[in-house]
């Protein structure tokens, strides 16, 4: 490509990536909707710039960009009181990297990771009063890791330990005095080796050490 060319491409796709991103959003209610795509109710095809769905108060519900008409970059939804409820990254109709979904009050709910619009990465879900509820992780979809679960006062409930979506490691339950109700070993998604439950010892076939 001669540099003369290089210079009309460039000057092509700023002004059209400008005159894309400058244009006034368009109504999502007045699309219509095919599917996950969006179309241009006037040539019946995939709809691209920005978009807007409104409250009846007039307050913005949702804003986003579409491309062939599927969202595709930053998306934001807001509650009725024009809290942000959701914030995230598309690519081509799938999230890609930190979904953040808040609660009314604009204090976070959840927050997870996707890659190429599956769950991978860490995953944090909170309670109203912004203490942790969840954590964990994901890989190619499946959880993976330790998995967290706490009392609303802060104190560890359950913690368990996934392989590619299965059960597989420790299983420890508290209850939220911190007293430990149950205590075993998970392989594959069964119990095995020696359990407490309740105060109570239970015995399951022998885990086998890989």
């Amino acid at each position: 490509m001669t540099k003369i060319s290089v210079i009309i491409f460039f000057t092509f796709w700023n002004f059209s990536s400008n005159t894309l991103y400058s244009q006034e959003p368009t109504d999502l209610e007045a699309l219509v909707r095919s599917g996950e795509v969006f179309l241009d109710p006037d040539y019946m095809e995939p709809f691209n710039g920005p978009v807007v769905r409104f409250w009846e108060s007039g307050k913005e519900r949702v804003v986003a960009m579409l491309q062939d008409g599927r969202t595709d970059g930053p998306v934001q939804m807001y509650h009725s009181n024009g809290n942000l409820s959701y914030t995230a990254f598309h690519r081509s109709g799938s999230v890609e990297g930190i979904e953040k979904t808040f609660y009314e009050d604009g204090s976070l709910f959840e927050e997870r990771s996707y890659t190429g619009g599956e769950y991978d990465g860490p995953f944090k879900k909170f309670y109203p009063n912004k203490s942790l509820n969840y954590s964990g992780g994901y890989k190619k979809g499946l959880q993976n890791g330790a998995w967290l679960r706490y009392y609303e006062n802060g104190s560890l409930n359950v913690k368990v330990i996934f392989r590619e979506g299965v059960q597989h490691g420790m299983v420890e339950d508290y209850s939220e005095q911190g007293e430990l109700k149950t205590k075993g070993m998970m392989q594959d998604g069964v119990q095995c080796g020696e359990w407490i439950e309740d105060l109570v010892f239970l015995d399951y076939h022998p885990c086998i050490i890989q």
